[in-house]
């Protein structure tokens, strides 16, 4: 294994970087005549607060202004979660729970509410309502407004396109952890092997390496998934096009499909 990344910052992205970021799409929607925009999609609201969380069914939602205030919508359970995090935002607007816990009301009602109470303009979002995930359902967020929302994908994701120092210095740290437990792998793969069984363990003992070399540097960004991870298929099943695992041993001859990365800050 390298030498670790030098230097004792912590391995994510600042809050002095989050921040020039919602400078920057506020200055879009000046430019594009807007006056709010609504981010549903959990990695486009990670990368404008660095608020990471465990999309659900229950709807989450960043409105920025287009002079840069920040509200965001969140279930009450999330709320503390969210203060920890990005300590240096406002408040959220909360309710109790998906679909009406105990209130009646849908939860985009509150976000719909709080945009008409706001200052008149048009409305952007990434994606009209909140995103359809484990049985969620919903109204489209321009039915509820009484009014169309301009589809501003392309505001937040044109600017996501061009790293940063930062940002470019964590996708080469994980890129790094990524190798590493290709390696892990290979070595481990002998006549016989499970692919499952080599591909976790693998996995497993480059995120160990990881934790010992980073220590408090590294920063989960999420709740599922490990920091390193690898995998790989074999024999006749490499044919197909992002073929699954199958439960047998690697044979003599056979072709090997692999693949591995590394999760660094949220990248």
């Amino acid at each position: 294994m390298t030498e670790p990344a030098t230097g004792p910052a912590r391995l994510e992205i600042s809050r002095a970087e989050h921040a020039g970021r919602r400078e920057r799409l506020a200055q879009r929607l000046q430019d594009s005549g807007l006056s709010h925009i609504c981010v549903f999609g959990p990695v486009r609201v990670a990368y404008l607060t660095g608020f990471h969380f465990a999309a659900t069914e229950r709807p989450v939602a960043l409105v920025l202004t287009d002079a840069g205030d920040v509200t965001m919508l969140l279930p009450e359970l999330e709320a503390e979660h969210y203060a920890h995090q990005c300590p240096d935002l406002p408040g959220p607007l909360t309710y109790p729970e998906y679909p009406g816990g105990g209130s009646g009301r849908h939860p985009l009602t509150l976000l719909a509410d709080h945009l008409r109470a706001a200052r008149p303009g048009r409305v952007a979002a990434d994606h009209d309502g909140y995103e359809n995930r484990w049985g969620y359902r919903g109204p489209a967020l321009s039915a509820l407004l009484g009014q169309p929302v301009v589809d501003g994908l392309a505001l937040i994701d044109d600017l996501r396109m061009i790293k940063s120092p930062a940002e470019i210095a964590l996708i080469r740290e994980a890129c790094r952890w990524g190798d590493h437990a290709h390696r892990v792998m290979q070595g481990a793969i002998t006549p016989g092997t499970n692919e499952l069984t080599v591909s976790h363990a693998a996995s497993l003992q480059a995120t160990r390496d990881l934790l010992t070399a980073l220590g408090d540097r590294y920063v989960p960004k999420a709740r599922e998934g490990l920091p390193a991870n690898t995998m790989f298929i074999s024999g006749a099943n490499t044919a197909h096009p992002h073929g699954l695992h199958r439960n047998a041993g690697v044979q003599p001859g056979d072709v090997l499909v692999t693949g591995a990365y590394g999760v660094m800050g949220g990248y």
